[in-house]
């Protein structure tokens, strides 16, 4: 049984309980017996009130936040059957916390339970007393009329008929007086056993909306943290990236590749998961010093430790706060310390900076000191092009999720200079299966990198609507309907016309994916430019795109 249906049988518990009293009150006065029965009465009238009032307080703290008005809640209690009591019912289980919807759930049905016990104290439940409780009303009611208005039932005040009416109705009376006072000790005891599951009620949802502003409070607190550490991720991805740069003094540094593993952050611990390739054509049998490494790289800093598991025994106990450990070498040629083998074991060594400010230990991830590329990578706009396959609805949210998270992490960092494209983000596949789960930017280090085309607005932010377009419909921006509307005379493209094409695109995602899609879309192509002496817009990027598009996930795939 739902909460609904049960809250359905406790709404009619207190009309029913009054109506059965109003019964027995009028039965007993039109007997003559009111006195006597006077004091016995009211001390249950008033159990059945307060048992009324608490009810209704319990009912109100429950349901009162989630109706229009305290009419409208006095209207829905009075016709449980209501198909408004459907949407109530389910702002509650939004409101009850997950691990207080079972007692909320079990509350109700102890409620139900204890009402029905009450219900069976007072016997309104038993059709042949009620039969009895109708019949002694209407009697009584019948005698009434007698004596004030003269009217005979059956015959003179005197007759034997008459008589004998009198005799059964108080025969009756006496039967059913007995049975009210002899129960009354079972009757308070259940009455007392509602109050106590009504009781119960109210304090775990007390409890519940305590647990709940704690844990908002937390999730505040936490959120602001972590809004605040991903809008400086920025600063340490740019100085890692120099860092990176200047440490290929190999002539052979054009070739070389650096995957840079893109994560929805939650952490406060900065790191990068980077890939390094010898080349980006280079084959696991090659005849290359080395072929592809994992890496993390972690900042030291001096209210951080660094995680043990990324040590070798030699350097665990070495404290993160004084700087390098002893015997631990600096990294000036990246191609030189993954070419040769390593005396620390897992910790390729520390890139810092000339003064010795910043400083990144580089450690070696997996089995062995090096690992060999034995997976390929397949690119975005490969898999979007590829019949089975290609990432589903889901699995395209998840990247889109992490695209943007990736935007806030990396924009105005060398990492996202030139923008993004679907030729830059690479999947790995592994037994002929992409990890969709796993997406890298993969970045060049050579000092002769293609310059950025002057596009006199914000090309990471353009490039990035663009992608989430694609990863909206599951098609590239070249595939979609606008394509060859925005075309230049000789049928190339540039950044000004893929923009002009996208924005006509967004048009359509509100169909396909949302309003909450089609914001976060809409806001990246608004971007012009940004201010970096405005910090500000990271804050509204993390609001306005990345809390959107989470939003979007969760009402399509509610956890």
């Amino acid at each position: 049984m739902s909460g609904l249906e049960i809250a359905g049988v406790i709404l009619a518990a207190p009309p029913l309980l009054v109506s059965w009293l109003e019964h027995y009150r009028q039965v007993f006065e039109y007997l003559g017996c009111w006195k006597k029965f006077r004091a016995e009465y009211r001390q249950c009238q008033t159990q059945v009130q307060n048992l009324e009032l608490s009810l209704n307080f319990t009912l109100e703290k429950l349901y009162l936040p989630f109706v229009e008005s305290v009419t409208e809640l006095e209207r829905l209690k009075e016709t449980p059957d209501d198909n408004a009591w459907i949407e109530v019912e389910t702002k509650l289980r939004l409101r009850l916390i997950k691990d207080a919807q079972p007692g909320y759930l079990g509350g109700l049905k102890d409620l139900k339970s204890a009402i029905q016990e009450l219900r069976q104290e007072l016997a309104y439940d038993n059709g042949c007393f009620q039969a009895e409780l109708s019949q002694a009303s209407q009697a009584s009611c019948q005698l009434s009329l007698t004596y004030t208005y003269g009217i005979q039932s059956h015959g003179p005040p005197n007759s034997p008929s008459n008589f004998f009416e009198k005799a059964q109705t108080r025969l009756m009376y006496e039967k059913e007086r007995l049975r009210f006072t002899h129960r009354a000790t079972p009757r308070t005891a259940a009455l007392q056993k509602v109050d106590t599951q009504l009781g119960r009620l109210r304090r775990l949802l007390a409890q519940n909306d305590e647990i709940a502003e704690l844990r908002a409070a937390k999730t505040t607190r936490t959120r602001s943290k972590n809004v605040e550490f991903l809008t400086n991720f920025w600063k340490h991805a740019q100085v890692a990236y120099m860092l990176i740069h200047d440490a290929w003094r190999c002539r052979c540094r054009s070739d070389h590749r650096g995957d840079l593993g893109l994560l929805r952050r939650s952490a406060t611990l900065f790191q990068l998961d980077i890939d390094f390739l010898f080349s980006q054509n280079a084959s696991p049998a090659g005849a290359y010093p080395w072929s592809r490494l994992t890496t993390r790289i972690l900042k030291e800093d001096s209210n951080l430790v660094t995680p043990a598991h990324l040590l070798d025994n030699s350097i665990a106990t070495v404290p993160a706060a004084t700087g390098p450990p002893l015997g631990l070498p600096r990294i000036s040629d990246m191609c030189y310390a993954m070419s040769a083998p390593s005396t620390y074991d897992r910790c390729l060594g520390m890139l810092a900076d000339a003064q010795g400010v910043e400083k990144y230990r580089v450690f070696l991830e997996g089995n062995g000191a090096q690992k060999s590329a034995d997976g390929r990578f397949m690119s975005l706009g490969a898999l979007l092009n590829i019949g089975p396959g290609k990432p589903g609805r889901k699995e395209r949210y998840e990247i889109a999720l992490v695209l943007a998270s990736s935007h806030l992490q990396l924009h105005s960092s060398s990492w996202l200079e030139a923008g993004w494209s679907k030729s830059s983000v690479f999947f790995l596949v592994e037994n002929e299966k992409p990890c969709f789960d796993r997406p890298y930017l993969r970045r060049n280090f050579a000092s002769n990198s293609t310059s950025i085309p002057y596009t006199g607005f914000d090309l990471p932010f353009a490039t990035l609507a663009i992608i989430l377009l694609e990863l909206c419909f599951g098609m590239t921006l070249d595939d979609s309907p606008y394509r060859a509307k925005h075309l230049a005379p000789d049928g190339s493209t540039n950044p000004a016309q893929d923009r002009e094409a996208a924005w006509e695109w967004a048009k359509d995602v509100v169909g396909e994916s949302g309003q909450e899609y089609a914001r976060a879309v809409q806001w990246c192509l608004e971007k012009w430019r940004v201010r970096e002496d405005d910090p500000g817009w990271r804050a509204e990027f993390h609001s306005n795109v990345v809390e959107v598009l989470e939003t979007a996930y969760k009402k399509t795939w509610p956890e």
